[in-house]
């Protein structure tokens, strides 16, 4: 058996198709998490249509959860709670256009944590927004969330010059858009 010794050429060669394969990587989970966003919006908005039109209810997604568990036993994810909360997720950005595009963006988790914890459309289009641009775990989100940062930010003033508010009266509202 030969040892195999570095090669400096070598070398370079593995490092660069080893980060090939992880960027591949990435973006085979990106594109797996989409898909799977876009399912759950599809289940929860077909859920959502026959809650409408059909007078399904709670115990009709609960009967509906375990036929899927019975003929479907290698199904995860499809309880009759899981179903239910993929009609809220629907329903809580149905006609969004902005924010059910950036929402496919995020795992799971990350929508479920935006759907039960923001009370408003504003605050989970903020969480939604940091999110994407710091590229926060779900872990930073919840943290974030639970430590309050929306109220903080949205409810505190701008610091301006006492100068500036008295040559500018309205320079508090245009800072705080930002």
């Amino acid at each position: 058996m030969t040892k195999l010794t570095s090669i400096p050429p070598l070398d370079a060669a593995l490092k660069h198709i080893a980060t090939l394969v992880l960027q591949a990587r990435d973006r085979s989970f990106r594109a797996t998490n989409t898909e799977l966003v876009n399912l759950y919006w599809s289940v929860g908005q077909y859920l959502s249509q026959q809650c409408q039109h059909e007078g399904w209810g709670q115990g009709t997604v609960k009967t509906l959860a375990q036929l899927l568990q019975t003929r479907e036993p290698g199904w995860k994810g499809f309880s009759a709670q899981n179903l239910w909360r993929m009609k809220q997720f629907f329903e809580a950005y149905e006609g969004d256009e902005e924010l059910s595009t950036q929402l496919r963006e995020l795992p799971w988790s990350a929508n479920l944590h935006l759907l039960s914890k923001c009370k408003s459309r504003q605050e989970r289009a903020f969480y939604l927004q940091w999110m994407l641009q710091e590229g926060w775990s779900v872990r930073q989100l919840a943290q974030q969330i639970d430590g309050a940062l929306f109220a903080r930010v949205a409810t505190s003033p701008a610091k301006l010059s006492t100068a500036l508010r008295v040559l500018h009266p309205n320079a508090a509202q245009v800072f705080k858009d930002s």
